[in-house]
């Protein structure tokens, strides 16, 4: 888009943001997600910087503002340095499946990151990375699919998450390197608990249905609007952010 030029979605996203629709704790649970996805993005930024992700999947339902803020970062930073901006496509989590429908679920997956594949594929002439995003991993039963999914596509992938559900921190890295070694990736995470946006499903704009592919829309609602403002501004100061070569990690300034 031409700097300056009008951008009606945006501009109807900022109107519902100032009409005050959401109350004072909505609108603090997306902006608390700045803090911990700008030590997310430090975290792999030098991957960002070369275009390393092809793909980003957002884990439905609440990971899909987190996935939206991380989305627009990486589509800012690779527009700067002249590069094809990442596929950004949303699934619905797997969670609360029995081994049937787990099966089931599996297979749809698999076949849509197929498709997937082969779109990305016609855009570029890498397949590069996914980069999966949540906001927390508690069993690992919903992201085992997409990691499983993603293995029988041969498609290499990392996993950005928020956080995970509060434990001693002994028991919390135990757990991560037991996902990592599970499924063959590397965890980047910012908190050892689980954000606040985890409870505030009706802002996502989808209700979850475990057993489909796809979270079904409720409606872009007022709401709704309003919370992607605040995560599009929350996007754009993480992507106006210098690049620092060798910082990893969110230092807190």
């Amino acid at each position: 888009m031409i700097e300056g030029a009008s951008n009606p979605i945006r501009e109807r996203r900022e109107k519902a943001l100032s009409s005050g629709v959401l109350m004072p704790s909505q609108e603090q649970a997306v902006r608390d997600l700045k803090v911990p996805i700008q030590d997310i993005i430090k975290q792999i930024r030098p991957e960002i910087e070369q275009g390393a992700y092809r793909l980003i999947i957002g884990d439905d339902a609440s990971g899909r503002i987190p996935a939206f803020i991380v989305g627009h970062v990486c589509k800012k930073i690779y527009e700067k340095n002249g590069l094809t901006p990442p596929h950004v496509r949303f699934i619905a989590g797997s969670t609360m499946l029995d081994d049937q429908a787990r099966e089931k679920k599996l297979g749809l997956v698999t076949e849509q990151i197929a498709k997937i594949r082969s779109r990305v594929a016609q855009n570029s002439n890498t397949n590069g990375k996914v980069l999966i995003v949540t906001d927390t991993i508690s069993s690992g039963l919903s992201m085992g699919v997409l990691m499983e999914a993603l293995k029988a596509n041969n498609w290499q992938a990392d996993v950005a998450t928020i956080g995970l559900l509060k434990d001693t921190f002994d028991i919390f890295d135990r757990k991560r390197r037991g996902f990592e070694k599970q499924w063959g990736t590397r965890i980047i995470y910012s908190l050892n608990s689980t954000p606040d946006v985890y409870k505030r499903k009706s802002l996502s704009g989808v209700t979850k249905d475990a057993p489909q592919l796809f979270a079904v829309p409720t409606g872009d609602s007022e709401e709704v609007r309003a919370a992607r403002a605040v995560a599009q501004k929350i996007a754009d100061d993480i992507s106006a952010v210098p690049y620092r070569k060798g910082l990893r990690r969110f230092s807190g300034e």
